[in-house]
């Protein structure tokens, strides 16, 4: 799948949740046409830290391979240049700023609402018929608690 194909996909997916017309993960004709979403987000990983990205130091062969057959988005921009806040701007689609975040140390006073969770990107995804699951540091503002 090319990266336009994937964007009008997800954008497509986004616009039906957003005026409640998900589709149920029991509606088989559906789940055929929905394309498998594998979402990694490394940390602190430098663009130039894989094989495919030109680093001849390196050996990533798995990563070259999801990368040579998925979408892999070679220009980024961070909200945030701290890792907490960024990664709560990439899963929510809100600035840090909204719970008053900036830096990570703040996270102790920093509270993600319900509403929040609800559309972040793992939710979204549930509610458009995927099966979810995260593994690593959730990494987000009292989430640990």
């Amino acid at each position: 799948m090319k990266r336009r194909e994937f964007i009008s996909v997800a954008g497509g997916a986004a616009i039906r949740l957003m005026f409640g017309q998900g589709t149920s993960a029991r509606d088989s004709s559906k789940e055929k046409s929905k394309p498998n979403i594998l979402f990694i987000m490394t940390d602190q990983q430098h663009t130039a830290m894989m094989g495919c990205t030109g680093n001849k130091w390196l050996k990533t062969p798995a990563l070259d391979s999801l990368a040579a057959s998925g979408i892999r988005f070679e220009r980024a921009y961070a909200s945030n240049p701290v890792c907490m806040p960024s990664r709560f701007s990439l899963q929510t689609g809100l600035m840090p700023s909204v719970i008053g975040m900036g830096q990570n140390e703040d996270s102790g006073k920093a509270a993600i609402t319900d509403v929040m969770l609800q559309q972040s990107l793992g939710w979204l995804f549930q509610k458009a018929g995927y099966e979810t699951a995260y593994g690593g540091k959730v990494h987000l503002p009292n989430e640990d608690e």
